[in-house]
């Protein structure tokens, strides 16, 4: 597609991955890495994904919804009470978006198994939408 929102140019971004799972974590390092985008932190729970950004400062971070330790919830609302980045949430539940639609900070959502394509839609849409002015907190 030309043209529109669906063809937003982005750099090469420095994002980081949570994933309990080291098949799906490998999977979205490759995916990202083939996008041209920068893997900076590869975490296997929230907890860890919390320590690295804080110490690695991603643009972007790809997380899944249930993991170890802390999970995706709780992880991105500590990320975002840091500093404010766009988060991709992912899930292999059906369900899942009821869920997640209860919670900012997630700018972006994708259901397992990811494809490539909708990967980079995303990041994309993540991108775009961190672009726009935020709400003031009430």
């Amino acid at each position: 597609m030309r043209g529109g929102q669906d063809s937003i140019m982005i750099g090469s971004l420095r994002i980081g991955i949570a994933d309990d799972d080291l098949g799906s974590r490998n999977t979205l390092r490759d995916m990202l890495l083939s996008l041209g985008h920068s893997v900076v932190s590869l975490a296997e729970d929230g907890e860890q994904l919390v320590a690295q950004c804080r110490a690695q400062h991603p643009d972007l971070v790809v997380i899944d919804l249930e993991m170890p330790v802390l999970d995706g919830l709780a992880a991105a609302e500590e990320i975002c009470a840091a500093e404010h980045l766009p988060i991709i949430l992912v899930s292999g539940h059906p369900d899942f978006d009821h869920v997640v639609r209860r919670h900012e900070p997630f700018a972006a959502f994708l259901a397992k198994p990811v494809t490539l394509q909708r990967l980079r839609q995303a990041v994309q849409d993540a991108m775009a939408r961190s672009s726009q002015p935020r709400e003031p907190d009430s």
